[in-house]
């Protein structure tokens, strides 16, 4: 390292780090930082690549290297400067904001001009946008630099900066328009790498429903339907697939079909995934979809391939009820070439349940006994209780099916031989109807039938029709007149909501008796109930794998004042003892302060320790989100055979940043169903607050899903359930508090196709505070505030994050 020719310094650098103790890497310090500030790039170079490698084994040491390594980003060496980034990104991406401000610099400076360094540059660029940490307007500085760079002479860099900004959520159809212009370009590239990328990033992009408007024109898409580079033309099939409109349909899938003996498997499942969307679509082509299904039944392909035609067909059936005969048939003549036993047996059962609601389902007899002459035991076996099915549902096939059973009851599989026999004791036993379908009346049937009655008696009397009193126009009559609810359906109706208040009550009954064991023994230490009385506890979270050396567990409990995290660590490690084990925490947000923390005295091998952290809320706050970046800090010592201690030594253990959510301080609070309106105006003088957000997501479902799981209160009124005739949807939770306020949520959503799901959040609650955190919190987790939403909901909002205030 001290050698006067550069090439032995240079390679002494580079193999140093790989055979340096941890606890020798001090020693050399001097040396590596002398060969960073080196004016020969090669050295710096290689210097740097060094402190990459001994990052892992001492942390510290090389976070001192970081001023030497930030002047390198200026050096007009191309490796130098990539290799300084790299390292600097390692050093600081626990400190995202210093990270940040580099970032800021390197965009406005424009210095970088090796393209690796640049694309790197996006890649960091990409991360801290999706960590969301992000001020509005340093996220338009990177986007205008990512823009800029789609202009650029070199397709890896343009590609990248493509890559990069159709993967953001919040940019508008506009704001894209430029990138998918360029994109497009590429298409009539002379490299079929360059156009292989941008269909890549092109059929990501459009498969968010909202981007489909922005390929306008697909002619050099389809151009590339005969390129005899099949990758691309696979591509080019699954795009055309997302865009392509009801009348393009059938000659499409026509093109499609030419090619796909020529593609790979996965490509084909893409693709028959894409048909199986237009199934929802386009309900009238059905035909048209199920014929280029079942022509993908037909050919050649792989288990997987097969699967997701008959999973596309089982879906058309739910889906379209005029296609069930087609497609039914379709599956049944498949069956009768197809190679697959679990294909074999799904179709079978998909037999077996829909073929008694068409017309004529003794067609379907002589497909599944074929399966009985020919095929394996476990085949057979689903083929007989098929026919057994049926005949139980519809007793007109009976006497074709029976011979059929009795034919084996004495087939020497077992399995075979005990189905035939139980199908017909069964048959036997049950008294047969008249009609094709079995009617079981209960208690709620007949009193629907009464008050039928009793509400179109005259209309009865006077028509001619025998088909006036039937199920089916009791059921219609139903549906069309809710108030026409008898005892039964409301008796069914409150038994529905008391199982699922017990599910509830069972959980919160548990939590009781954790909850109250934890009160006693933190009244017997003199800290611990200085805190002031405990409100909530959470579930246990894990920080590492179980398979760890350490397996750490976070438990918060929750006061009015405090948070207290228990931190459980169960030492794995064998003859190694662990002495005053502490946790460092570096909390993300001012409003919470560590105030104390316990450590573990000793942790023998395999046993459990627990670390207490307290932390003090800002007492003007009563909901504090924050995400904790966590380590544990601890001494082991090494035992022998005899458990006599050998050595010991300092170390640190890395573990999963600690998250403080909103679910934290909330709980659900059960009400009856259709009660929540009545409850939430019961609370007049509450204070109500409203706030409009723009939702990174695709659809109502995973919005709610989302929703769900970060207010963790209780679903109201089964308001989860979207109803599909409607263009909004409002999603009712209760909570309380701590477990003691009850606060109720109102969350107004909508999907547009320009701007992506709005939403409007309403809260109530005593405490204005509460409900203004709530929103806080809303806001910091998962979105933007947008005026945007205001106008999909019709409601005139101002942008103020507090609109509606009553007391």
């Amino acid at each position: 390292m001290n050698s006067k020719i550069d090439l032995f310094r240079m390679n002494s650098l580079r193999v140093i780090s790989f055979i340096l103790e941890p606890q020798y890497i001090s020693q050399f310090e001097r040396y590596i930082k002398n060969a960073i500030n080196e004016k020969v790039n090669a050295i710096a170079s290689a210097a740097i690549i060094c402190g990459f490698h001994l990052y892992p084994k001492n942390v510290e040491l090389v976070k001192k290297w970081s001023n030497e390594i930030t002047e390198k980003l200026n050096s007009k060496n191309t490796q130098t400067h990539y290799h300084a980034l790299v390292l600097l990104h390692e050093i600081k991406k626990q400190d995202l904001v210093s990270f940040i401000k580099v970032l800021v610099n390197i965009t406005r400076d424009s210095g970088f001009t090796n393209p690796l360094a640049i694309i790197q540059v996006v890649r960091f660029i990409k991360e801290v946008i999706q960590g969301g940490e992000l001020d509005s307007s340093t996220e338009g500085d990177f986007v205008e630099y990512l823009t800029k760079l789609v202009h650029k002479n070199n397709d890896m860099i343009v590609l990248e900066a493509a890559k990069t900004l159709c993967d953001m959520k919040n940019l508008t159809n506009k704001e894209l328009t430029q990138t998918v212009s360029v994109l497009s370009i590429y298409l009539l590239s002379s490299s079929s790498v360059s156009k292989f990328a941008a269909l890549k990033i092109l059929n990501k992009l459009i498969s968010n429903p909202i981007r489909v408007n922005l390929l306008g024109n697909t002619q050099d898409i389809e151009n590339l339907l005969n390129d005899n580079n099949k990758s691309l033309s696979s591509l080019a099939i699954s795009i055309l697939l997302k865009v392509c409109k009801e009348d393009n349909i059938e000659k499409l899938l026509a093109q499609i079909f030419d090619y796909m003996s020529e593609i790979s498997d996965e490509f084909k499942i893409d693709i028959i995934k894409s048909v199986q969307n237009f199934v929802r679509k386009l309900p009238k082509k059905f035909r048209v979809l199920l014929n280029f299904l079942s022509n993908c039944l037909k050919g050649e392909g792989s288990y997987e391939v097969k699967r997701s035609c008959v999973d596309a067909v089982d879906f058309m059936i739910n889906e379209i009820p005029e296609s069930k005969e087609a497609a039914l048939l379709q599956l049944a003549e498949y069956i009768e070439d197809c190679s697959h036993a679990a294909l074999h047996i799904k179709i079978l059962n998909m037999i077996r349940k829909v073929a008694n609601q068409l017309n004529n389902p003794s067609k379907f007899i002589r497909f599944i006994n074929n399966r009985i002459l020919l095929e394996d035991s476990e085949i057979r076996a689903a083929a007989l209780g098929a026919l057994g099915g049926l005949s139980l549902e519809n007793r007109d096939l009976a006497k074709d099916i029976v011979p059929i059973l009795q034919s084996h009851v004495d087939d020497p599989e077992d399995e075979v031989r005990q189905r035939s026999v139980y199908y017909l004791n069964e048959l036997q036993s049950t008294p047969a109807v008249t009609s094709a379908k079995p009617v079981h009346l209960g208690f709620k049937d007949i009193d629907r039938i009464e008050r039928f009655l009793i509400n179109n008696l005259a209309q009865i009397k006077k028509s001619a029709d025998p088909t006036s009193i039937g199920l089916e126009k009791i059921e219609e009559f139903y549906k069309s007149n809710p108030q026409a609810r008898g005892a039964a359906d409301k008796k069914e109706e409150v038994q529905a909501q008391e199982a699922a208040e017990e599910v509830h009550l069972d959980q919160d009954a548990k939590d009781y008796i954790e909850l109250n064991q934890m009160k006693k023994l933190i009244k017997e230490n003199e800290y611990l109930s200085s805190l002031g009385e405990l409100r909530l506890m959470t579930s246990p979270k894990d920080l590492t794998d179980t398979k760890s050396d350490f397996y750490v567990t976070c438990t918060k409990y929750m006061f009015d004042s405090f948070i207290l995290l228990e931190l459980k660590v169960r030492n794995k490690l064998v003859n190694q003892i662990l002495k005053d084990v502490c946790a460092e925490i570096v909390l993300s947000t001012n409003d919470l302060k560590i105030a104390h923390i316990f450590k573990a005295e000793l942790i023998r091998p395999d046993q459990t320790g627990s670390i207490f952290i307290s932390i003090a809320k800002n007492p003007e706050l009563r909901i504090i989100l924050t995400k904790a970046n966590c380590y544990l800090k601890y001494v082991v010592c090494e035992t022998n055979s005899r458990g006599e201690i050998t050595n010991s030594y300092d170390d640190e253990y890395m573990i999963d940043d600690i998250e403080i959510n909103a679910a934290d301080y909330l709980r659900p609070l059960v009400l009856p169903n259709k009660t929540f309106k009545r409850e939430y105006e019961k609370y007049v003088s509450a204070v109500e607050l409203s706030q409009s957000f723009m939702l990174g997501f695709k659809t109502l479902e995973s919005a709610i899903k989302a929703l769900i799981q970060h207010f963790g209160m209780y679903v109201c009124d089964e308001s989860e359930v979207i109803d599909t005739k409607n263009k909004f949807h409002t999603l009712l939770l209760a909570g309380k508090y701590l477990g003691v306020q009850p606060v109720f949520a109102m969350l107004m959503m909508g999907i547009d196709a320009n701007r992506g799901c709005l939403c409007k959040l309403q809260v109530k609650s005593e405490d204005e505070t509460v409900a203004s955190d709530i929103i806080g919190s809303f806001s910091i987790c998962l979105l933007y505030t947008s005026d945007a939403a205001d106008d999909l909901l019709c409601v005139d909002l101002g942008g103020r994050r507090i609109i509606k205030k009553k007391k």
